[in-house]
């Protein structure tokens, strides 16, 4: 099998992998310049329609605007969702504060890879489960599972089991 080294972190992946497992950047295509030209005048020309409202020069009408509705009042579930949201990173869906506990307990807080992090509703409490890899204190790589209480804030209350 044939590798290749990540242009991001370095690492070795196989050279048909289109994403590197450790950092998730995507590998450049055959010719990265061309695809990002291409993009900017899909960009340019899009921003453009939507600007002019698709409408040539031509065609020139006066529009009047109605007075937008106030937005419905969220409802105390719709609440009560974001709130628990609020408590997860938007970008790889773990526990902000969990995360935090873990790094501060781990040999190499350097090393933390998020695998995957599920909660379930206990009334005004959550019960969080975070799978995570890192380096042991000789090295080696080990996946572990926290599995922590906390509150609707995202506020770890109690760490519950640690461990694989």
């Amino acid at each position: 099998m044939a590798l290749k080294k990540c242009r991001e972190c370095g690492r070795e992946v196989s050279s048909s992998a289109r994403t590197c497992p450790g950092c998730g950047i995507m590998s450049p295509a055959k010719s990265p310049m061309g695809c990002i030209i291409a993009m900017l005048v899909f960009v340019l020309f899009f921003g453009i329609f939507l600007m002019t409202g698709g409408k040539s020069d031509d065609a020139k009408t006066t529009e009047t605007a109605l007075p937008a509705a106030p937005p419905a009042p969220k409802t105390a579930e719709e609440l009560r969702s974001e709130k628990i949201r609020s408590g997860f990173s938007l970008w790889d869906g773990s526990h902000v504060g969990l995360e935090k506990i873990v790094k501060q307990a781990m040999h190499n807080p350097d090393s933390y890879e998020h695998v995957k992090t599920t909660y379930v509703e206990k009334g005004e409490n959550l019960i969080v489960t975070t799978e995570y890899r890192g380096t042991n204190g000789f090295g080696g790589v080990v996946t572990n599972r926290v599995i922590a209480k906390t509150d609707l804030e995202g506020n770890v209350l109690k760490i519950i089991s640690e461990g694989k």
